[in-house]
């Protein structure tokens, strides 16, 4: 068994292509085909100190392509509302010390919100963001007996939900 976590690879692609047996995808919700392990909210988050100044909102991204990012600047720009790039992390654990520092606000599902964080918006205007999915697919050859347990172990530690797209 190879386990392999990334923001940067097209999960879905080598899924198709044979490269991995299986993958658990992030995506907006109902985009992708599988069985759903979990549905959540993104949010804006920021250090509980946290004070806007000026009027361009310093954010704290993943690198492209990211799914929080893209759907925190679709928002932000649908609503016209003035923004920068003040802090980049390849990692999610890079994201949470530069929102606990104050360096800026970041898009992160519900369930990711740390101590020494809140959940922000209605307060500075931001817009609604969309649920998010983590689905997990398997590619169309029989997996091995390895993929075949961790499959089993991803399907029993979430919450039971139908499969979607299909099936």
């Amino acid at each position: 068994l190879e386990v392999n976590v990334s923001i940067g690879l097209d999960l879905c692609g080598m899924v198709k292509g044979n490269e991995l047996d299986l993958a658990v995808v992030m995506s907006l919700a109902n985009r992708i085909e599988g069985r759903l392990l979990r549905r959540t909210q993104l949010v804006w988050v920021a250090a509980e100190t946290f004070s806007l100044e000026g009027t361009s909102l310093p954010l704290a991204l993943l690198p492209m392509p990211s799914v929080s990012r893209e759907a925190g600047i679709a928002a932000l720009e649908s609503k016209a509302i003035e923004w920068h790039t003040a802090f980049t992390s390849q990692s999610q654990q890079g994201l949470r010390a530069a929102v606990l520092a104050g360096l800026g606000v970041a898009v992160m599902a519900s369930g990711d919100v740390a101590p020494g964080m809140k959940v922000i918006g209605d307060q500075y205007g931001l817009p609604e963001l969309p649920d998010i999915d983590f689905t997990l697919i398997v590619n169309g050859a029989e997996p091995g007996a390895a993929a075949q347990a961790f499959c089993k172990i991803l399907l029993e530690m979430s919450v039971p939900l139908p499969a979607v797209g299909g099936d």
